[in-house]
């Protein structure tokens, strides 16, 4: 596995915006290929944060939503080509590339779009999918970490899944907080 400063080095890592688990830089030579107006960005864990307890949740949770029959078919993860010590990779869309759960509020909020005809049942149906399934989690620390972490990507207003029309829902990130990271790298040492 290589570092970030190798990874920064290579591809040419610009425009860093710092976040609270890592700081984001954008890709200009990473060597896989992209459409035109997508985007490569290099996630550094420069903030406490540790990139494989992180990569650990985020797979617990695509996981757990690949397991569930209604999830599989709503919902798709954004493939991760590179997982360094201390970074991972992913093309990401453009910020006009996909309404959030957050965003396509906000655009109808000021009068910028009409909202797409499916929009609305699509919604309504992945917080139903959801909303049942999580009910299956059993009681215990780890359950009811999932259960929030997918509360927050799935249902919470937030920009961690984009619909994606007729395909349903791409979650790119699962929204977790450093708190989130700790926790679940605690009960996965005891």
């Amino acid at each position: 596995m290589r570092t970030f400063h190798q990874l920064a080095s290579e591809a040419e890592a610009k425009f860093p915006v710092t976040m609270e688990l890592w700081t984001s830089y954008s890709l200009t030579r990473y060597p896989e290929p992209k459409q035109s107006w997508e985007q490569w960005v290099g996630y550094h864990f420069d903030r406490g944060t540790s990139a494989q307890n992180w990569w650990s949740l985020f797979t617990a949770v695509q996981r757990w939503i690949e397991l569930q029959p209604s999830l599989r078919r709503l919902i798709h993860f954004t493939p991760v080509p590179e997982l360094g010590t201390d970074f991972f990779v992913q093309l990401n869309p453009p910020y006009d590339g996909g309404y959030s759960t957050a965003g396509y509020g906000e655009f109808l909020e000021y009068g910028s779009c009409e909202p797409h005809p499916h929009f609305f049942h699509q919604i309504a149906t992945l917080h139903q999918e959801c909303a049942s399934a999580l009910r299956t989690l059993d009681v215990s620390p780890r359950s009811e970490l999932l259960r929030r972490v997918v509360h927050a990507t799935l249902i919470r207003p937030a920009g961690g899944a984009f619909w994606a029309d007729n395909e349903g829902w791409h979650v790119y990130k699962p929204t977790v907080n450093a708190e989130d990271v700790l926790l679940w790298a605690a009960l996965n040492e005891g």
